[in-house]
């Protein structure tokens, strides 16, 4: 289930459920685009996942994670979010001979905690050509905030944007 405009106020709502033979995820996404009646959207993420052990990998692995963040404007085109991240991964059930994944599954569950931050410009829907424009993003989350994983992830997406044949078709 996926909704936009949730109760015609404007909210995203996201709740999805996949399962299979051997595995199942959950997910659940609010966001409110007016959080405390400002230009500020809240999102919170909730996601559960887990695979049991299958003949390919010998292995099951169980991944829970909680996600709020907080997205407002800094220029025209601009926007900053902020987030943090819990999660908890787990590797168990290992019943093969590679020893660097026996390690992996004797150290049990690990917990990361992580924040982040994604500097958004996008001109899609404003300028001179409402019908095309460009999306540029650079996220990083750092994790070691406690817990028991130090990384620094960095990501970044360009993507371009335009209509065609009489705004019938999205490029």
């Amino acid at each position: 289930f996926s909704e936009r405009n949730f109760l015609g106020r404007g909210q995203f709502l996201s709740f999805g459920v996949s399962t299979g033979v051997d595995n199942s995820v959950t997910q659940l996404t609010f966001a409110e685009p007016a959080f405390l009646g400002r230009d500020v959207r809240f999102r919170f993420a909730a996601a559960y996942a887990e695979s049991d052990e299958q003949n390919s990998t010998r292995f099951s692995t169980r991944e829970i994670s909680i996600s709020p963040s907080l997205e407002f404007p800094i220029s025209e085109n601009g926007r900053l979010a902020v987030r943090y991240t819990i999660a908890e991964d787990s590797l168990f059930d290992y019943s093969g001979a590679s020893p660097i994944i026996a390690a992996e599954a004797a150290e049990g569950a690990l917990i990361s905690s992580s924040v982040g931050y994604a500097l958004i410009h996008d001109t899609r829907t404003t300028g001179l050509n409402p019908n095309a424009g460009v999306l540029l993003r650079f996220a990083q989350d750092f994790a070691g905030l406690g817990g028991d994983t130090q990384y620094i992830e960095t990501t970044a997406l360009v993507a371009a944007e335009t209509t065609a044949f009489s705004e019938d078709v999205q490029l």
